[in-house]
């Protein structure tokens, strides 16, 4: 499990001057265990359902608007992982979000993100305490539940196009604190 090319890497916004790290796992057999140290803070990260990810930029967007609010000190949940899980959904409420887009105890397909500076990736850490196969992000497209996240999104016929899904997402995500869907 420590083939790090499955693991991407990528900038946040300049002006943080964070990275986010994220990695595919499936068939995970230790899910129950890994929420229970997520919410407990023992292991600092988000742990997300991959069904509702159609692409890492989705997550890319949804970081860069917590790791602002939280260098801000207006996060809206009491954590800089959480805030990640909030920012995904277009709910403003907290719980929903946190329920729908993070790992559930019988979960087999887990995606982790940990946001870190540059010269502290912690990620390798956490994917020594999973039971379950690293794989290319590009599985993504293969777990991803066109339908779940079509309802999660409200997303009508139109932006169900493949060109545009990604965009109505992310646009969703961009504008959720100031547009109800």
């Amino acid at each position: 499990m420590e083939d790090k090319s499955n693991v991407i890497c990528e900038s946040l916004d300049p002006s943080t001057g964070l990275f986010i790290s994220m990695a595919l796992l499936r068939d995970v057999k230790n899910s129950k265990e890994l929420k229970e140290k997520v919410m407990s803070g023992a292991l600092k990260c988000a742990m997300m359902k991959p069904a509702l990810i159609v692409e890492p930029f989705q997550v890319i967007v949804a970081a860069n608007k917590a790791a602002v609010s939280y260098l801000k000190n207006s996060m809206v949940t009491k954590s800089l992982y959480t805030e990640l899980l909030f920012n995904l959904s277009i709910s403003k409420n907290i719980t929903q979000s946190l329920v729908k887009f993070g790992i559930q105890e019988d979960d087999r397909n887990v995606l982790i993100a940990t946001i870190h500076k540059e010269n502290e990736p912690v990620i390798q850490d956490i994917l020594s305490e999973i039971s379950g196969r690293l794989v290319p992000l590009v599985e993504l497209q293969e777990v991803c539940d066109m339908k779940l996240l079509c309802k999660s999104y409200k997303l009508n016929d139109a932006e169900k196009d493949n060109f545009v899904l990604l965009d109505a997402i992310v646009s969703r995500i961009a504008t959720s604190d100031f547009v109800s869907y």
